[in-house]
C-alpha cells in the first residue's frame, strides 16, 4: 500500500511517469469544470492513453523519498465482485443483493448489484452467479469466472 501526499505523487508522476502526468493534467481540468456522474463519461477516454505499467516501475522504484514501513492489517480487493462477500451481508441462502428488490427460489450463493431499482429480479436455481444491472447493461456470469470479465470489454 502507498501511502502519499497528492503533490508528492503528482510531482513524481511529472519527472518519471510524464505521461501520466500530462493525461492526470487533462483529468484534473475536466473534473474541476464538471461535476457528478457526467464527469465519469468525460474522463472515461483518457485512461485509455496510460500506458499499462504499475505504479511500482513506473515511480517507486525511481523515486528517492520513499521510506517503507512494515505494518500488518487487513486486506480487501475491492475491485473485484468477491469484495461484496466480506464487505456486505447475505441473506439466509448467502445472497448479497444491493439496490434492487428480488424474488429468489432455490437460489443461493449469488451477488446481484443494481444501479437503481428499474424493475424486480426473478431467480429460479440460480447460483454461484455475479449478477449486476445497470442502465445500459445486465451482467451475468459464474463467480468463478469473474476474473475473465475484462473479456467482454473487447
Amino acid at each position: 500500500m502507498f501511502i502519499f501526499k497528492y503533490k508528492t505523487i503528482i510531482d513524481a508522476l511529472e519527472k518519471y511517469a510524464n505521461n501520466h502526468y500530462k493525461i492526470i493534467s487533462v483529468i484534473n481540468e475536466i473534473v474541476k469544470e464538471n461535476n457528478g456522474v457526467d464527469t465519469a463519461e468525460l474522463v472515461k477516454k483518457y485512461f485509455e492513453k496510460f500506458e499499462k505499467i504499475s505504479i511500482d516501475f513506473a515511480v517507486m522504484e525511481k523515486a528517492n523519498n520513499i521510506v517503507v514501513i512494515p505494518s500488518s492489517f487487513g486486506w480487501n480487493d475491492v475491485g473485484s465482485y468477491s469484495a461484496f462477500e466480506e464487505l456486505f451481508s447475505k441473506d439466509e441462502n448467502d445472497n448479497i443483493i444491493r439496490n434492487t428488490s428480488c424474488i429468489l427460489v432455490d437460489s443461493n450463493n449469488n451477488i446481484i448489484i443494481s444501479d437503481g431499482n428499474y424493475q424486480k429480479l426473478s431467480l429460479l436455481g440460480i447460483c454461484d452467479k455475479i449478477i449486476v444491472i445497470t442502465k445500459d447493461n445486465i451482467l451475468i456470469c459464474e463467480k468463478h469466472k469473474q476474473q475473465e470479465i475484462k473479456k467482454l470489454l473487447k
